[in-house]
């Protein structure tokens, strides 16, 4: 499997989903990459601005991460790379994502407060943003094998559910069971477009053993939640759609109150295809 990169901050969250990134690292037998983007320093001194010495801070950095990752490599016997750098988290993970040649990316997610609930985090923001599937982790989950993955879908697809390829080769590299939640309002009558959709999905998924559900009101958190805990999912997969600045001050992302919501780690599918094995 391609290399699997961990953005690490340092705090306490991150380094809780650090052991499980490792542990999925190990149970996939894929290269774990951590990452680490810094912020720089101002430095203030009876009102003047102080330079910082940007060679000094970057070697810091550099030790530190390459410490931890020698450290992670030691308790868990699999190859552990590290890198750093200066500037706005979600670009330079980005870019350090296309330079690495990973295929996935693990972040962590605590809870958040109302604020951070509107505004979102870098988690957030990222998997919006991503080329490659993204695995948001509680900070609380232990790690386990995923045995049952929960994907939830309003049947519209941008990319003839291309997208789901990646979910395919998990689900047979781990001999995944699959449950289907089809979050299209029940109260509305699908169109020709969706039922056409949901048509293709199934193809896609013909050779897949997998369950369908319908959710029993138009409250749709509440029923991934509930779906989660009747079939005891261990992750849930969702494939996010970006909306527009105007949409998005209308429309609620349902893909990100899962994951601020969700006590599992949630899977976000980029809508594009793309493959996690080699």
């Amino acid at each position: 499997m391609k290399p699997i990169v961990f953005a690490t901050d340092y705090s306490d969250a991150a380094q809780r989903v650090m052991h499980y990134a490792a542990e999925l690292a190990k149970a996939a037998g894929a290269e774990l990459f951590l990452f680490h983007v810094w912020s720089m320093p101002v430095m203030v001194a009876e009102g003047a601005v102080v330079p910082v010495n940007m060679d000094e801070l970057e070697q810091a950095e550099d030790k530190k991460i390459t410490t931890l990752s020698a450290a992670v490599a030691a308790e868990y016997g699999i190859t552990v790379s590290g890198a750093a750098s200066p500037g706005f988290a979600v670009d330079e993970i980005m870019d350090y994502v296309r330079r690495s040649e990973a295929g996935m990316v693990v972040m962590a997610m605590k809870k958040l407060g109302p604020v951070d609930r509107l505004f979102g985090s870098v988690a957030t923001s990222f998997m919006r943003e991503s080329k490659v599937p993204v695995l948001i982790v509680p900070d609380s989950t232990a790690f386990k094998k995923p045995q049952i993955i929960l994907l939830t879908t309003d049947l519209h697809t941008k990319n003839d559910w291309h997208e789901l390829d990646v979910l395919k080769e998990i689900v047979n590299y781990f001999h995944c069971g699959l449950h289907v939640l089809n979050t299209h309002n029940p109260n509305q009558e699908a169109n020709a477009e969706e039922a056409k959709a949901g048509l293709r999905l199934e193809q896609r998924l013909q050779q897949i053993p997998h369950i369908w559900h319908l959710p029993e009101s138009d409250d749709i958190i509440s029923a991934v939640t509930k779906l989660v805990d009747e079939v005891d999912a261990d992750w849930v997969a969702a494939v996010p759609h970006k909306l527009g600045f105007w949409q998005g001050l209308v429309h609620r992302s349902v893909s990100k109150d899962i994951v601020v919501k969700a006590d599992k780690p949630v899977l976000i599918l980029p809508e594009r295809q793309m493959h996690l094995v080699d």
